[in-house]
């Protein structure tokens, strides 16, 4: 297979997919592996900003470094830069490391054939109901009396988290580079 080849679903099996090229060959991925039509959209009009940008100088990896399709390390990864290979810098940024929440490329699974429940079954037993009732009600069963404050006068409880002072989010420095094949990436 050659990265952006088009690819067919044939089969799922949960987070493994069988796909077929379009010469017929079929083999079992991980849907890690796989960009969405929008995903590769995404890396041309980044290679095509790219390409008009002018290069900040050339440089090389000490060992090899994956490239993202966004800036997080968590996002997919299409290419390895290989030690030594030369790339151009054409962009650098200070991200926000936040959580990467993957977009998935499949629609979500098939709810299953059987899913009405059996004419067998019962309901919850009407004590556990009670218990699970007043489970969301505070978790006491029967009156609940609330406690007063003794007094006007006493001083108002000082939330821990007023005292601390909101803690900086880390940042990510971020490398658009050139690649010699024409694409671009984050590294």
């Amino acid at each position: 297979m050659v990265h952006g080849e088009r690819l067919a679903i044939v089969r799922r099996r949960r987070r493994f997919v069988k796909v077929r090229t379009e010469k017929g060959v079929e083999g079992w991925t991980d849907t890690h592996l796989l960009l969405s039509s929008e995903q590769m959209e995404q890396l041309n009009q980044l290679a095509e900003r790219a390409r008009s940008l002018p290069s900040q100088g050339a440089a090389t990896v000490y060992e090899a470094l994956n490239v993202h399709t966004e800036p997080n390390r968590m996002s997919p990864s299409f290419y390895r830069v290989k030690e030594r290979e030369p790339v151009d810098v054409v962009e650098r940024d200070l991200i926000p490391r936040v959580p990467f929440e993957p977009k998935s490329i499949l629609p979500p699974p098939k709810p299953p054939l059987c899913a009405s429940p059996s004419p067998n079954r019962r309901g919850p037993h009407p004590a556990s109901a009670d218990a699970a009732a007043a489970q969301g009600a505070g978790g006491l069963a029967g009156d609940v009396e609330t406690a007063e404050p003794e007094s006007d006068t006493q001083a108002p409880a000082t939330h821990k988290a007023e005292k601390e002072a909101p803690k900086p989010v880390p940042l990510d420095d971020w490398t658009l580079v050139r690649l010699a094949n024409g694409r671009a990436a984050g590294c």
